[in-house]
């Protein structure tokens, strides 16, 4: 596991920042969409946003003599190794590298690492002058405004659910909570688009209570499941419900108002 610390100054009470997870892109695939990549790509860069990188970034399948995986027909052609793959992915990125607040690994790129005795989201994140988060990480931001200061804890992972119905996945973020303290959970690699905010309660020394809100989320995918193609992807011959792709995106207000509780919103 991996912690690291960014620190984020702001002007005034009421100011906002938005935070994107980015993830499970699966460039090398036929099926990943690449303009909606460089959509979400650019309304990060617009928006200012900070954003985390939450894995399986190539679809990283390439011949083994272990690889069941393996379908030459779902390849992207301009995209056939795994240089080309992650170079693609580091274009894509270079962009916004100064607002990333690190890149997880996924499941796709850990184990190409395993066979290929090489680690490219390491090497990707050493490139863009990024943390490398491994396959979990807490990040804590501390948002500053002069001597004041609040801090929000993120506690991100790529994941490894595999049920497919929605509620099970919801489930599986909320767990997390069970184990590790956050403000905000992040998780990938189910490769749907869905998200909560709850609240808990606490009482002071001075006998008032005190709400803390926390935001869970499954992070999103840019690989189409079903889509007018000569080979059947991976979705159609496992018949997986069709996914939404896209990301979530988490507004944070470090200090809503005098004497008032950091504010979180999510949406789709």
């Amino acid at each position: 596991m991996r912690v690291v610390k960014h620190i984020i100054e702001y002007e005034k009470p009421g100011d906002t920042f938005l935070l994107i997870p980015f993830g499970d892109l699966h460039v090398g695939h036929r099926n990943c969409d690449k303009d909606k990549l460089i959509e979400i790509r650019d309304f990060i860069l617009h928006q200012d946003a900070l954003w985390i990188g939450m894995g399986d970034y190539a679809n990283a399948i390439f011949p083994h003599p272990n690889e069941k995986r393996l379908d030459l027909d779902v390849i992207d052609p301009e995209l056939y190794t795994p240089e080309k793959q992650y170079q693609f992915i580091y274009e894509l990125f270079e962009p916004i590298k100064h607002n990333c607040l690190g890149l997880l690994t996924g499941n796709h790129d850990d184990l190409l690492r395993r066979r290929h005795y090489h680690n490219w989201v390491d090497e990707l994140a050493y490139k863009l002058g990024v943390p490398y988060l491994d396959f979990a990480a807490f990040v804590k931001l501390v948002f500053k405004r002069g001597r004041h200061t609040v801090t929000i804890d993120i506690f991100a992972t790529h994941g490894y659910y595999s049920g497919r119905r929605i509620g099970g996945k919801i489930n599986r973020v909320e767990d997390l909570a069970r184990y590790f303290d956050a403000d905000i959970y992040l998780v990938g690699h189910v490769h749907e688009v869905a998200g909560f905010r709850n609240i808990q309660l606490r009482v002071t020394r001075s006998c008032k209570i005190v709400e803390r809100k926390r935001i869970f989320a499954i992070t999103g995918t840019f690989l189409r499941g079903w889509k007018i193609t000569k080979t059947a992807s991976y979705a159609e011959r496992r018949l997986l419900p069709p996914n939404k792709i896209g990301i979530i995106s988490i507004w944070i207000c470090p200090e809503p108002g005098r004497n008032k509780q950091p504010d979180m919103h999510i949406m789709e």
